[in-house]
């Protein structure tokens, strides 16, 4: 029987987000820096590369949630769970992964659905004059952050036992 790992290797997910994340912000970096440069010493900006900075800013966000929770580097409020041992902690968080994020992915992943599927129904662009035409794109970026985060289900339980 062939298993879904070997078509795509779930343990390869924080991998890809680290690769994607890191030159990610080398281009953000970069088009930053070129926007900074273009406006203060040729007083000349152009608003599809602003929109590209949200862009890249999106993927960042997005992206990040999925591969810091992977890592269990995530913000926490310690308080109680500190407390806990280590049982008590892997019940903790298959708890809150039931609770709290899977509800929570699967409502972003709903309710947007159709904001997204009309954005590419009409292939929507930027409604500013020189803005980028790929806004349909841009707002596929919203599943980035539920898929990554429900991607490293198995791995966040394997990490936290």
């Amino acid at each position: 029987m062939l298993k879904i790992e070997t078509l795509f290797p779930l343990k390869k997910i924080p991998q890809i987000l680290n690769y994607l994340l890191v030159y990610t912000v080398v281009a953000l970096v970069l088009n930053h820096f070129l926007l900074v440069s273009m406006r203060y010493f040729f007083n000349k900006s152009f608003q599809w590369q602003s929109e590209f900075s949200l862009f890249l800013n999106s993927i960042i966000f997005c992206a990040a949630a999925g591969y810091t929770y992977y890592y269990n580097s995530h913000v926490r409020v310690d308080i109680i769970y500190e407390k806990f041992s280590s049982k008590h902690k892997y019940w903790f968080n298959v708890l809150g992964l039931v609770i709290f994020l899977v509800p929570m992915c699967g409502g972003i992943i709903y309710f947007s659905f159709s904001y997204i599927s009309n954005s590419w129904r009409i292939f929507e662009a930027s409604s500013e004059v020189g803005g980028l035409p790929i806004i349909f794109i841009f707002k596929s970026l919203i599943w980035i952050f539920p898929l990554s985060l429900l991607l490293n289900i198995k791995n966040i339980i394997k990490h936290s036992h």
